[in-house]
């Protein structure tokens, strides 16, 4: 059945992917074919598998998939093919899930019948076809019917054994797919930790609650460096998820009648009531529940000759209900809009960090898979009790459940896409020396391919990546190597070597201007070792770094954008920081992100608190470097003293004023407009023809009015040609602007101040000019007075 629901995968699982050709299968495949080679002696590269060079241990940016990897190694080993292995383990899993939710229920019920209806839900509901063919790691939920197994095992003779087995069970969930680990944890509590209680209840028997508390402390206690990895990486890099995105991947109720695309049945249905992902699509199928709902009307009949398998149905409703409340997030939502009613998901989500981690909590639907799985499976063993004089009547019914929920569940052919193969991208990977790569241009739609690429060259590990969540300095690489001049190539490569980067591999088809003064600047540079390269690919080999680098907070000169606050209030600014040493800096510790000791002191008690800082991979010599940073602001009015604190080293220590301003909404002129303005970049520039320079603008808004999307304000300048005889010709405007972004920090109110960062372009004209940097509100007015001066020579190119 598994080979019909994923066909034609089967006959393909060597040199196809299923779904999507660069989607999650593929970087699945790569990262458990990484961390097999990093085996056995480079424990290092197992969890920090062969991407985002320099993030540390990234696997605990994802679930672990340890189960599916002990799967999958032996089939390597012995196919010699990681796509094989991958799409065979795949196959597998799902058997396994389908096979011991079988043993477990028939374990819990002593009926196969009844078993072998819950395994075909379990294994085949329409639940299990949406999330565990979507998703390769949803189908590694075996350790849940093994939990329900050993629970009840435990249940029979209510020995410690059994349990212990059953809390290892859970953490191996836990170590293969975190969210199925809290639904292993409930079917323990279910039908383990309450059952053993109540026992020891009864029968007096107080040494069993101290035996199954024992049990669990050793057990755990072997997966704490696994908890502790997965703390330590959401602290290094404010893993949590926020609440809109959990808000946005949760379900509402009419959700539950969306099926799957991968239905063959059910279009009309999934036309009525459309979802924007399939990760909202719970659909549990009709079969399951009108057999959850049959059974659960016979458990109630029989209850006074039933009273075990009664409990046996509050435990799976239980179940049932909590799947269903979780599915719903945060909010309860109405026709796609967030309302103000509150559900118990919200407490979990404020209270507990493991379920700030969680950002599909849709997927909690395979709880309620496991509960129609045992109702259905209670049901079967209870008609199989009441009709014993017509034994054929429970295994009919077991058998038209299991067909039936085949029937309802027969998908449409998987997609397939062949391998990626990319003969002259290996070619060139043969060449390099051993090292962090970086590939360019940085991509997301290719990041993918190249990791799968690299990882089958053997090569990395790469400074690119893809994860479930994208790696924060990932955009910071991106934006230091999408656009820089001539004059800036020497910095970039100082600063990617003293990161570590041995080698920069350029898909040439992919970058327009390659022939450009630029590229020719990087290849040209004395830190080049050497280049490797063919039509379609080029690699720069990097000299290792000369020199260390800096790599201490007093080291780089840093400025807070903020003069003046609201008392009281919550605000994001700019926080600069600039390198001036004349070698690249890179922080001793790493890119991640590091709690900045905010204290304001100088009325009353002041205020102490904490902001987080993302660091920078690198900052080039005489470069800079902008983020957002939070502050919350003192209650009382006055002068304050604000000085910053990271690792131990004040890096801002300024005076700003607290007290309400009097700000005014923008009129449509330029009343109120005004800014005071500090050139970041370089003062005195020489450059060729049409050269695009770095620019960096710190712009401090000392007027009356915010600087709003309504306003419309940018950064522009103007350029005069100073001629031979001194004297200067102003050249008219050429519209160049940098925009002001305000999705991340709100709008720029009076005292508080944006990082302007662009390109200035250079004239076309070799001689020498002067630019100066302004304010606009565009259409309106230009505004600010004491304008930076940037001197400037272009000169030929030759």
């Amino acid at each position: 059945m598994v080979a019909l629901a994923m066909r034609p995968l089967l006959f393909h699982a060597a040199d196809h992917v299923a779904n999507k050709a660069l989607g999650d299968q593929l970087w699945q495949a790569a990262a458990m074919e990484a961390q097999l080679r990093a085996l056995p002696g480079d424990i290092e590269g197992f969890w920090s598998i062969n991407f985002y060079y320099g993030a540390g241990p990234v696997a605990f940016a994802n679930d672990l998939r340890l189960g599916l990897l002990a799967i999958f190694a032996p089939l390597r080993l012995v196919t010699g093919n990681p796509m094989l292995a991958y799409n065979l383990t795949w196959h597998l899993a799902l058997i396994l899930d389908a096979v011991l939710m079988c043993m477990a229920v028939l374990a819990l019920t002593r009926n196969r019948w009844a078993g072998i209806a819950a395994g075909a839900i379990y294994g085949f509901a329409p639940i299990q076809m949406n999330y565990a063919l979507a998703g390769f790691n949803y189908s590694g939920s075996w350790w849940i019917p093994l939990t329900l197994l050993f629970c009840a095992r435990f249940q029979r003779r209510y020995h410690w054994r059994e349990f212990a087995l059953a809390v290892l069970w859970v953490w191996l969930q836990f170590a293969t797919v975190v969210l199925l680990s809290y639904i292993a944890a409930a079917v323990l509590v279910t039908f383990g930790v309450i059952p053993g209680l109540l026992h020891a209840w009864r029968e007096r028997r107080w040494q069993l609650p101290i035996a199954m508390a024992t049990s669990t402390a050793v057990i755990s206690a072997a997966f704490v460096p696994l908890i502790l990895s997965y703390l330590e990486y959401a602290r290094r890099w404010d893993a949590q998820r926020d609440l809109t995105e959990v808000q946005v991947w949760s379900a509402q109720i009419r959700d539950y009648l969306s099926p799957s695309a991968r239905l063959t049945w059910y279009e009309p249905l999934r036309d009525r009531f459309p979802t924007p992902t399939s990760d909202r699509r719970p659909f549990p199928g009709f079969v399951p529940v009108f057999a959850a709902l049959g059974s659960l009307g016979l458990v109630i009949a029989a209850a006074r000759h039933e009273a075990n398998r009664i409990w046996m149905a509050v435990g799976a409703i239980a179940l049932g209900a909590v799947a269903i409340l979780f599915t719903l997030g945060t909010h309860w939502k109405w026709q796609d809009r967030i309302t103000d009613v509150e559900l118990p998901y919200l407490f979990l989500f404020e209270n507990f960090a493991v379920f700030r981690a969680i950002r599909v909590v849709s997927r909690f639907a395979l709880m309620l898979n496991v509960a129609l799985a045992l109702l259905a499976g209670l049901g079967v063993t209870v008609l199989a009790v009441r009709t014993t004089n017509r034994r054929w009547i429970a295994p009919l019914a077991g058998m038209l459940i299991a067909v039936g929920v085949l029937i309802e569940s027969w998908t449409v052919p998987m997609n397939l896409a062949p391998l990626v193969e990319d003969p002259e991208l290996q070619e060139v990977l043969r060449e390099l020396p051993e090292g962090p790569v970086l590939y360019l241009p940085m991509s997301q739609s290719d990041e993918i391919r190249r990791l799968w690429l690299s990882t089958e060259s053997d090569t990395g590990p790469l400074v690119n990546g893809y994860a479930g969540s994208i790696w924060p300095s990932y955009w910071y690489f991106l934006e230091r190597t999408s656009s820089f001049g001539p004059s800036e190539a020497a910095g970039l490569a100082e600063g990617l070597r003293a990161y570590g980067v041995r080698s920069i591999v350029i898909e040439r088809d992919k970058i327009a201007d390659l022939g450009s003064a630029t590229w020719e600047a990087l290849r040209a540079a004395p830190y080049l070792e050497t280049i490797h390269g063919n039509v379609r690919w080029e690699a720069l080999v990097l000299r290792a770094a000369a020199a260390p680098a800096a790599n201490r907070w007093d080291d780089l000169d840093a400025s807070l954008l903020v003069t003046r606050a609201e008392p009281g209030s919550g605000m994001t600014t700019t926080l600069t920081l600039a390198n001036p040493t004349g070698r690249p800096w890179v922080h001793r510790n790493g890119p991640e992100f590091r709690r900045a000791n905010v204290v304001w002191s100088g009325v009353g008690s002041g205020l102490e608190h904490e902001s987080l800082l993302r660091t920078p991979p690198f900052i080039s010599p005489d470069q800079t470097h902008s983020m957002p940073f939070h502050l919350f602001v003192p209650d009382e009015d006055g002068q304050y003293r604000l000085v910053i604190e990271v690792d131990g080293v004040a890096i801002i220590d300024q005076t700003v004023y607290i007290g309400r301003s009097l700000e005014v909404p923008f009129d449509g002129t330029g009343e109120g407009l005004d800014a005071h303005l500090w050139l970041r970049s370089m003062s005195d520039i020489i450059g060729m023809p049409g050269e695009a320079i770095s620019l960096h603008v710190d712009a401090n808004n000392v007027g009356t009015v915010p600087w709003s999307s309504d306003a419309n304000v940018r950064l522009g300048w103007h350029w005069t040609q100073v001629l031979a005889d001194g004297t200067v010709n102003v050249l008219p405007g050429d519209g160049r602007r940098i925009l002001l972004l305000t999705h991340d920090i709100g709008p720029i109110r009076p005292g508080n101040g944006y990082a302007f960062r662009g390109q200035l372009v250079l004239p076309t004209e070799p001689g020498e000019y002067i630019a100066r940097p302004q304010m606009l509100s565009e259409l309106v007015v230009w505004f600010g007075t004491d304008l930076p001066k940037i001197r400037v020579r272009v000169v030929p190119p030759d």
